[in-house]
């Protein structure tokens, strides 16, 4: 799905794609109701959604979540997250 999406954007080359689907990657599945990056939390992973949906959300002073992003299949989710020590958002 990644690479579909870059594809989309720029055209890659054969070494392009290579490089891309060589990257090291653990698939997993996860509930509806499950947390992937919690915030506060220490960064481990880059996250590339392969099927469904998934949004980026913070907590708000009052206690309301507000939606940051919605990310479709072939998105990376969290790559900014690997820049920063502590997850800003979940």
């Amino acid at each position: 799905a990644m690479v579909r999406k870059l594809s989309a954007w720029r055209v890659l080359s054969d070494d392009d794609r290579e490089a891309i689907l060589g990257l090291p990657f653990t698939a997993r599945a996860f509930t509806p109701d499950e947390v992937i990056v919690e915030e506060g939390a220490e960064p481990t992973h880059v996250c590339v959604l392969r099927a469904g949906y998934l949004y980026r959300q913070k907590l708000v002073g009052s206690g309301a979540r507000q939606i940051l992003a919605v990310h479709l299949p072939g998105d990376i989710a969290d790559l900014h997250n690997a820049l920063l020590a502590r997850a800003d958002h979940s």
